[in-house]
């Protein structure tokens, strides 16, 4: 009896297919934060072209920056859709009050091996626009 049971429940399967999902492709965003106590608000204009970044400008601390040349070129392979902003008080020596964009790519090498990199962008109250810091995994 449980061998007929078993029999007819494997007949009356039903086959299920599952589809994958994809992430949709950004190919602009404006970004305005909430008012933070003391510094007001950031802004954030970024353009994508397909996948890869083509130009990023942040209003912070009453000025324009805009990521531009080398930087630019460090953060394209990037998804726009991986940013993440923070801020934080940060050292007097270090430019005092700072906010960082990051952005994260998740890719395979030509070793089939899996990489996960981040880009920072950060802009401090005091220095500005900092360079592109760039951290690869092994």
């Amino acid at each position: 009896m449980k061998f007929l049971f078993l029999l007819l429940s494997f007949l009356f399967v039903v086959k299920v297919s599952a589809s994958e999902e994809e992430f949709a492709i950004w190919s602009s965003a404006e970004i305005t934060t909430a008012e933070i106590s003391g510094i007001g608000k950031f802004r954030i204009f970024a353009k994508a072209d397909g996948a890869r970044i083509a130009s990023l400008t942040i209003l912070a601390f009453g000025n324009t920056h805009t990521v531009a040349g080398e930087d630019l070129k460090k953060i394209s392979a990037f998804p726009l859709s991986s940013m993440r902003i923070t801020h934080e008080a940060g050292y007097e020596a270090l430019g005092g009050y700072t906010v960082h964009l990051t952005f994260r790519r998740s890719y395979y090498d030509s070793d089939k091996k899996l990489r996960d990199d981040t880009a920072v962008i950060s802009v401090s109250q005091k220095k500005g626009l900092m360079g592109v810091d760039i951290q690869k995994t092994k």
